[in-house]
């Protein structure tokens, strides 16, 4: 991953949690000029999490033709933008400390970053000033590599190669320069963070496999090794969120299992400040509680059970802990590898039937509404699949979700040519806590058993059951 001070790009994402970060001092002040931009304002912006821009204030034009950034209290530690309606361009600018609170920024419209000349901060000058070192040898080694390597040989291809190390030979040393000489900066901090990890040659020859293997672990062991998780200010920088998310989505294995140990090792390293600690779990909390993947839900209720649950927490609402308690152990049931909660509905012929009086090698649980638009759609598709697999040991338990309203069932299932698979509905009140075991409160939700009624997939789609069926009696 390259540094997104290496690289022009300089979109960031970011997330919501509120720092509480006040330094002691007499405000801020930062008075903006950019030649030829008349707009009647400009944004101060923030950031935070994966969203990108936070307004912190609205700045007006004055009559000097300057706007003003201004207020009693000092400016949170972190990275901040300028935004320039209507294109919406912008550029940065760091608060490391209650020292540079403080300064004035010149710029033009012609080249916003290439022209900006700031006045008063020490560190925002000597950052800029790295940004366009930084800007003049990507291009230059853009250039030579523009220049391609197929159909250069021998001495001139080799002239080529040894340029462009150069430049990142060039480029590396700039950045320890940097990090050396303003040790305690934010832009340092954020430079140093985006470094990528470099691994270390093997230590024995290895076979090209086993070789992939080791780097791949030395690159994940040491990901964060240039992250300093005690250094609060990274929370306001695109540094740590982005860090964090490649890690999850690109390093970790996408299995509960596997994911237990990633969670746990990121954790233990956000324990060095309290609030890096809860803005990592409460960005975990809502990746794997909404995450889309089956059987991620399983990461939610271990993130609830071992780090929220019997915990406190400044700041956050104890009403919304106790819901996401809550829905854990609602969740914890319905977990993949757990046998399904038994239920005992009334078949459109008026019998009791348990679900666990199936007998089949697979038992398709499926909740559906005749009001549903979604199930509407489904229908055909459900139909489709138990006629391809109602002969490969694959039966149907469908639960009509109309409680106590067997007419409008009957009349939607033979409408969509539902009639035969199990058909059943709750027609008393015990039988209505299938709503709440099932946590039935949208439809359509499938679930897939195996003959002793073990969960093995669920939450998945009609057009996908088929595949998704399929693949596990492969196995």
């Amino acid at each position: 991953m390259q540094s997104v001070f290496y690289k022009s790009g300089w979109s960031i994402l970011i997330l919501f949690l509120s720092l509480n970060i006040v330094f002691a001092g007499s405000g801020h002040k930062i008075e903006i000029k950019i030649k030829d931009y008349q707009e009647a304002y400009c944004y101060l912006t923030s950031y935070y999490g994966k969203k990108k821009y936070l307004i912190t204030d609205t700045l007006f034009r004055n009559k000097r033709g300057m706007y003003v950034a201004e207020g009693e209290e000092p400016l949170k530690a972190g990275l901040y933008a300028i935004v320039l309606p209507p294109k919406n361009g912008s550029f940065e600018l760091m608060i490391s400390n209650e020292k540079d609170q403080f300064f004035s920024v010149e710029t033009d419209t012609l080249d916003v970053i290439g022209n900006l000349n700031i006045k008063g901060s020490e560190e925002n000058k000597a950052f800029y000033e790295y940004v366009k070192f930084i800007t003049t040898q990507e291009k230059a080694r853009a250039e030579l590599k523009a220049q391609g390597t197929d159909d250069l040989k021998g001495k001139e291809k080799q002239a080529l190669f040894d340029k462009i190390k150069a430049i990142d030979e060039l480029v590396k040393q700039k950045q320890d320069d940097y990090i050396k000489e303003h040790k305690g900066w934010l832009s340092a901090s954020m430079i140093l963070a985006s470094r990528d990890v470099i691994v270390p040659d093997p230590p024995k020859k290895m076979e090209e496999q086993e070789e992939g293997q080791y780097r791949m672990k030395y690159y994940k062991a040491h990901f964060f090794d240039h992250i300093d998780f005690s250094d609060i200010r990274l929370l306001r920088t695109p540094i740590y969120f982005t860090k964090l998310d490649f890690y999850l989505k690109r390093l970790c294995y996408q299995a509960p299992d596997s994911l237990y140990k990633d969670i746990d090792f990121v954790m233990n390293k956000a324990k060095a400040n309290d609030e890096i600690y809860r803005f990592t779990l409460f960005d975990l909390v809502a990746r794997y509680g909404n995450a889309k993947i089956v059987g991620m839900d399983a990461v939610f209720v271990y993130l609830v059970e071992n780090y929220i649950e019997g915990q406190q927490f400044d700041n956050v609402d104890e009403e919304k802990l106790a819901e996401l308690v809550k829905t854990a152990k609602e969740f914890k049931p319905l977990l993949i590898g757990k046998k399904a909660p038994n239920m005992t509905l009334q078949t459109m012929d008026g019998k009791d039937l348990s679900l666990y009086d199936l007998d089949a090698e697979y038992t398709v649980v499926y909740f559906w509404d005749p009001k549903c638009g979604h199930c509407k759609k489904s229908a055909p598709l459900m139909v489709d699949f138990y006629n391809k697999f109602k002969d490969k040991g694959v039966e149907m338990y469908a639960v009509c979700t109309k409680d106590k309203n067997k007419e409008m069932c009957m009349e939607s299932i033979k409408e969509k040519g539902m009639e035969s698979w199990t058909n059943v509905l709750a027609m008393t009140n015990p039988q209505l806590y299938y709503r709440l075991n099932y946590r039935v409160k949208t439809t359509p939700i499938i679930y897939i058993l195996d003959k002793n009624k073990m969960i093995v997939s669920k939450n998945i789609g009609a057009k996908q059951l088929p595949e998704v069926m399929q693949m596990l009696m492969s196995k």
